[in-house]
């Protein structure tokens, strides 16, 4: 966990120093990732590297449910991810991009099969790499994403816990620093 706080607090001190800082441009945004047991939700702060380039923190919440024959489990998961955006094409409306991201999770597992209750906690890791697009909405710094890759979710100690294709749709702001 303290290496994640160590590159989170690099990547933002290196974001707030660049040369882009002229510009002042920072996104903000909320994706959704909708799955057939649960859906994930993930919150973007970006720093605009020049034109085609974007980086920034992206933390994350899942929650899943299963009920089996004998059992009902439910899982959260909290995490911070580090990603980047490389965009294709500047365009007016439609903007291509390629994207990564990676970093850290906690998993809660509850399982209920009628006589106990177990709890766990597992640290992971997962990583992503795909593309998407994002579309503008106006001239007020509104846009919709949508992105499509591939995702690996491990834990920590090694064990493969899921890989599977990602997607997620969101809305994003641009904020700009207001000239004087």
């Amino acid at each position: 966990m303290k290496t994640i706080l160590l590159l989170t607090a690099l990547l933002l001190g290196t974001a707030i120093n660049s040369v882009a800082q002229e510009k002042g441009d920072w996104s903000f945004g909320l994706g959704l990732s909708p799955y057939w047991d649960g859906l994930s939700a993930s919150i973007y702060a970006n720093r605009h590297m020049g034109d085609r380039w974007q980086v920034g923190l992206m933390p994350f919440t899942r929650y899943y449910t299963y009920t089996g024959n004998f059992a009902t489990t439910n899982q959260y998961y909290l995490g911070a991810n580090l990603n980047a955006r490389y965009y294709v094409l500047k365009e007016k409306k439609l903007l291509p991009y390629l994207y990564g991201f990676g970093g850290y999770a906690q998993t809660y597992t509850n399982t209920d099969d009628g006589s106990t209750i177990s709890k766990e906690r597992q640290n992971n890791y997962d990583f992503s790499l795909g593309l998407g697009t994002q579309y503008q909405l106006g001239n007020k710094g509104w846009s919709l994403d949508l992105n499509i890759g591939y995702l690996w979710f491990n834990e920590i100690n090694g064990a493969d816990k899921f890989r599977a294709p990602f997607y997620s749709f969101g809305v994003f702001k641009r904020l700009i620093k207001s000239q004087k």
